[in-house]
């Protein structure tokens, strides 16, 4: 797509808060702001607002007075309202309006990890065993050994994640499980936890995936911490976790190796409906490989592991930026 003078809408969110991962996403608009700039685009901000909603019709018509090029989404919903990402995607697709990143569908989906758990299990995908507990009874049917990991079923960006989410006694369940119920009504994952290297695969494309980048997180180095990324971890630059737990994006790999997680996880990704950009958590055991997560909408921010692994494999902040707007969904306009 050529980019000179041509409009680019770049979509985030406009909910005042201190959270931050929220903040990042508009540390983010202003690191795309610069580099699409420097393309030639002409970028504009454009913020969403929780009021946009209550007249969706409204919000489709401020985007199509506006008619950009591309829309550039990097809204992912609001504080304790993640589902309004999946909501702001469906109106793109309404207006017709190319936009960067994955479907309304996709984003729908990823955002009730039990049921991606169910669409990779069909598909011969192995993932952690366990269930959905919507209700404290529910833990009254588990049968899994410890030790199991605790997640909320619908959130993403680490959200709900802390130090107690790794469970190594059964008796200790019972009160966590109940304890986050309270937090997310909306129930919890309780899966047997993976040990092992944790691998991150950053991908895009829109039929054909390309490999970003890959690195891995090797919590043996790191006996003093706890063996997976927490929110605090993943987002709070001045804690200690978030100095130790830093990926190693050059590591050696073993072609074979390398060739079977990134078959996992571009068929993960295919069966999910992925496109644009994502990223595919995977775990190593006994070398088997398990997939944790499929993040249809990761921190694309300039400092962020998707972009570490990106430059890592000989890209520019910029030549990245130019491939999320060629892998877009919809009909760009020239």
């Amino acid at each position: 797509m050529k980019l000179k003078k041509k409009t680019i809408l770049i979509a985030v969110s406009g909910q005042e808060t201190g959270k931050k991962d929220a903040l990042d996403a508009l540390c983010c608009m202003d690191a795309f702001r610069r580099g699409l700039l420097h393309l030639g685009a002409i970028p504009e901000p454009f913020y969403v607002r929780e009021v946009d909603f209550l007249q969706p019709k409204a919000l489709l018509k401020k985007i199509l007075e506006l008619n950009p090029a591309v829309v550039f989404n990097l809204f992912e919903g609001f504080v304790g309202d993640s589902q309004k990402e999946v909501e702001f995607a469906s109106i793109l697709e309404q207006s017709g309006i190319c936009f960067t990143g994955n479907s309304a569908q996709t984003l729908k989906i990823c955002l009730n990890k039990q049921k991606v758990k169910n669409i990779l299990s069909k598909g011969n995908i192995s993932i952690p065993q366990g269930c959905l507990v919507r209700k404290i009874e529910d833990l009254e049917t588990l049968r899994i050994n410890t030790p199991v990991f605790i997640k909320p079923c619908c959130e993403d960006a680490s959200i709900g994640i802390d130090h107690g989410s790794l469970v190594w006694e059964k008796q200790k369940l019972h009160d966590f499980v109940k304890t986050k119920l309270r937090e997310f009504p909306a129930g919890v994952i309780v899966e047997d936890f993976i040990e092992g290297k944790e691998y991150s695969l950053g991908f895009l494309g829109r039929e054909k995936f390309e490999l970003m980048g890959i690195s891995e997180m090797d919590y043996g180095l790191h006996a003093d911490c706890v063996p997976f990324l927490s929110y605090k971890a993943k987002w709070d630059t001045g804690s200690e976790l978030f100095k130790k737990l830093m990926p190693d994006y050059n590591i050696k790999i073993f072609p074979q190796q390398k060739r079977k997680m990134v078959m996992i996880a571009m068929k993960s990704a295919a069966l999910l409906g992925c496109r644009g950009y994502f990223r595919v958590d995977l775990r190593e055991r006994e070398g088997a490989f398990f997939v944790l997560d499929v993040n249809p909408n990761p921190d694309i921010n300039i400092d962020s592991g998707f972009m570490k692994q990106s430059k890592n494999s000989g890209y520019s902040f910029e030549s990245v930026i130019k491939k999320i707007l060629n892998a877009a969904y919809g009909p760009l306009k020239e």
